[in-house]
């Protein structure tokens, strides 16, 4: 984004520009000490929070109480930090054609007390983008309607979810939840991963392939039934896909299912009064979200189309991987979040994380060039949050991981703080190009 006016800083950086590729620029910057040594005081205060001085409270011992305690070198080397978090973005923006990508590394190459300090900025920046047209695409949003079967699917799994079962001492009839022990053979020899013990299953849902359920009515507990199934060719599990595979099922316990009657009393726990009611209930549901996967299929189109008009430079290779690393860590996240594990989901599906970043690369690239086209909209057409916003949110987000000290250090960063008001302005650029390009 576009950098704010400011004022002029009250010291001088000697510059020199290394353009080491289109993409990269090394700048290697001196800085007189009198301009690191006004930083000593802080940089001893900081170090107290790390380092208990006696007779001083944690945070503000001073520079001659902490230059005792841990020589100094070490508070002239966090002063030079603080210097150089204060004023490396300002440095990076002065002296780069295009704004960097990410926080670019630094490494000081001199610095002694009393003495100028040296360092070197590697700085990767994003490619060249050129905005073709960007409004009146004249995109619409599709209609939607809720038909009366998804109401009915809707009410029945409600249903469902309030069944109660009950212990039964007879065969097994359809609807019943049957506990069994599955041991499935490929001509005749124990197929890898199909052996299972106490496996519920639900008779009439064909949990496990069509077909399975109906070889198990009629049969009694401790009763096992011997049978063989076709898998059809188009299987997830390669394997076993257009084979005939043996089965031996024993049957451990059988349980009847009773559902609630289909009356006014199913809208109750839900504060609707009727069954009318309910069924009004799920259809504006339904149709809501229909309504909003309409809207975003709308924006996606509008986002390619966003893409397709302008022109990029060279992606670095490093924005790229990011992009990449950004998508598993979504991933892994995401499977965390349903009680598995990355790394057993990989197994399964026999790949690695490598192959899944070749998988996904061209969704990547697509991915990042999206966010640079917002990025050059939002700069163009000065889209940016106030500040009053971002306040409120990072106020709203250190008050929801209050507990958790590392995730308000983050929080707290200026990093951070550029990070979110990035996205902020990404999400609003995206609202402003809906109303310009979608009816």
């Amino acid at each position: 984004m576009s950098h704010k006016q400011r004022q002029p800083p009250n010291f001088i950086m000697k510059v020199t520009k290394n353009i080491i590729n289109e993409s990269q620029i090394e700048l290697s910057v001196e800085v007189e000490s009198n301009d690191i040594a006004k930083y000593l005081e802080t940089a001893a205060n900081n170090l107290s929070r790390q380092v208990k001085v006696a007779g001083w409270r944690e945070g503000k011992a001073s520079y001659q109480a902490m230059k005792a305690q841990v020589g100094e070198t070490v508070i002239w080397e966090e002063a030079a930090k603080i210097f150089i978090s204060k004023n490396l973005d300002d440095l990076v923006a002065d002296n780069c054609p295009r704004p960097s990508l990410g926080m670019p590394p630094v490494t000081i190459s001199k610095l002694a007390p009393g003495n100028s300090l040296e360092f070197k900025v590697t700085v990767e920046m994003l490619p060249e983008v050129k905005l073709g047209d960007y409004k009146n695409f004249a995109l619409k949003t599709e209609a939607v309607e809720v038909a009366d079967k998804e109401i009915e699917k809707t009410v029945d799994e409600l249903r469902e979810s309030r069944t109660k079962e009950a212990l039964v001492a007879r065969p097994v009839a359809a609807g019943d939840k049957v506990v069994v022990d599955i041991k499935m053979f490929l001509d005749k020899v124990p197929l890898e991963g199909g052996q299972s013990k106490d496996t519920a299953i639900i008779i009439g849902k064909d949990y496990i392939i069509p077909g399975f359920d109906e070889h198990l009515l009629g049969a009694a507990k401790g009763e096992q039934r011997e049978f063989t199934l076709l898998y059809p060719e188009t299987h997830f599990q390669k394997n076993i896909a257009g084979k005939k595979v043996e089965f031996q099922v024993k049957v451990i316990e059988v349980y009847e299912r009773l559902l609630p009657p289909l009356d006014d009393e199913l809208a109750k726990p839900f504060g609707l009064k009727d069954l009318a009611d309910l069924r009004q209930n799920i259809k504006q549901s339904i149709l809501a979200q229909k309504e909003q996967q309409a809207r975003d299929k709308a924006r996606v189109k509008m986002l390619d189309q966003l893409i397709a008009n302008a022109s990029f430079g060279d992606l670095p290779p490093g924005l790229i991987d990011s992009e990449l690393q950004m998508m598993l860590g979504e991933m892994e996240h995401n499977i965390a979040h349903y009680g598995g594990k990355f790394d057993d989901y990989l197994a399964s599906i026999k790949k690695t994380r490598d192959d899944l970043k070749i998988d996904w690369h061209e969704d990547a690239v697509k991915r990042v060039k999206t966010a640079l086209a917002l990025r050059l909209v939002a700069d163009t057409e000065k889209i940016q949050p106030a500040e009053a916003e971002i306040e409120h949110e990072l106020k709203h987000l250190k008050e929801h991981y209050q507990a958790d000290s590392r995730a308000l250090e983050i929080i707290n960063s200026p990093a951070y703080r550029r990070r979110l008001a990035a996205e902020m302005a990404s999400h609003a650029t995206v609202e402003k190009l809906a109303e310009w390009n979608i009816n």
